[in-house]
């Protein structure tokens, strides 16, 4: 798990200091809260960047059984390794009903990510940011300013 969640605490760490220096953006503005799924994909490309295969997206939906009410949220999984670096944006929500406070947590499934269902379309191999999609130029964008903030040990 070393590589893993070294690489998760630098990249968490990098957006945080972005968010200090006043980087613009909608991204920044909002982290981490409704960011799972765009923070995802950047911190994928970072794990390909650095040699990483097999990087997994998964993006869940906890549904309270309420009209309205279903709840997304997105991590990664590496060798059978939930990455998730977006997890604190729980930390005070009535739904789900597990909250959870961690702002990087590499780890085994916890019962927080358990209550999220997870269909087959929502769970697959990751291959780094993509060109045709709809918000590739904000994620480049984004991700470089990332890039400039990461420190390693």
């Amino acid at each position: 798990m070393g590589d893993i969640e070294r690489i998760a605490k630098a990249f968490r760490k990098a957006v945080e200091i972005a968010i200090i220096n006043n980087e613009k953006g909608d991204y920044f503005e909002r982290f981490p809260y409704g960011q799972c799924g765009t923070t995802s994909d950047m911190l994928a490309q970072y794990y390909i960047d650095n040699g990483f295969k097999h990087v997994m997206y998964v993006n869940g939906i906890f549904n309270s059984g309420s009209i309205n009410q279903g709840i997304a949220h997105t991590w990664l999984l590496i060798d059978d390794v939930i990455v998730d670096i977006t997890g604190d944006q729980f930390k005070e929500k009535e739904y789900p009903p597990i909250k959870f406070d961690k702002t990087v947590y590499v780890g085994k499934e916890t019962d927080f990510h358990k209550q999220f269902d997870i269909n087959h379309g929502s769970f697959h191999e990751h291959n780094g940011l993509d060109s045709t999609w709809f918000n590739y130029y904000d994620l480049k964008k984004w991700y470089k300013i990332i890039l400039k903030y990461i420190m390693h040990p």
